[in-house]
């Protein structure tokens, strides 16, 4: 199962930590984060959220994207 990550702060980094110590087939193929994040994130991440919403290969979203 592909998944994709909108946010990688604390929540949304520590679901991609889960899901790569997991024994499940589940990957993270797309995270959607800032921009000042992608040093961290690397080749998985995406600057539009249009991106993750059309790639076919996404089967679950996981959004944790905070907000004042």
């Amino acid at each position: 199962m592909n998944i994709a990550v909108f946010g990688y702060g604390t929540v949304g980094s520590g679901v991609v930590d889960l899901v790569k110590n997991s024994k499940c087939d589940i990957h993270v193929t797309k995270i959607y984060g800032r921009e000042n994040k992608r040093n961290i994130i690397g080749d998985r991440f995406v600057g539009s959220v249009d991106e993750v919403m059309n790639d076919d290969s996404i089967d679950v979203v996981v959004e944790t994207l905070g907000g004042k």
